[in-house]
């Protein structure tokens, strides 16, 4: 499952088909029970977004910690 405070479609679907034993035949059902859960979803990237290298993630780092 994602990390975090958001919930995908495919979390939610994983979540309830192992907690309670449902398994929605369309995504329309998730998308409904997200909704009426107030979960908030996730939503995909529209491009893709690299990730930064591992030297400009310590450079980063190591500037954040100087402030």
């Amino acid at each position: 499952m994602a990390q975090g405070e958001f919930w995908t479609v495919s979390d939610l679907k994983i979540g309830v088909e192992q907690w309670y034993g449902v398994r929605y035949q369309s995504a329309t059902w998730y998308h409904q029970l997200l909704h009426e859960c107030r979960f908030s979803q996730q939503q995909t990237a529209p491009r893709y977004r690299s990730r930064p290298n591992d030297r400009a993630v310590l450079d980063f780092e190591a500037a954040f910690e100087k402030k």
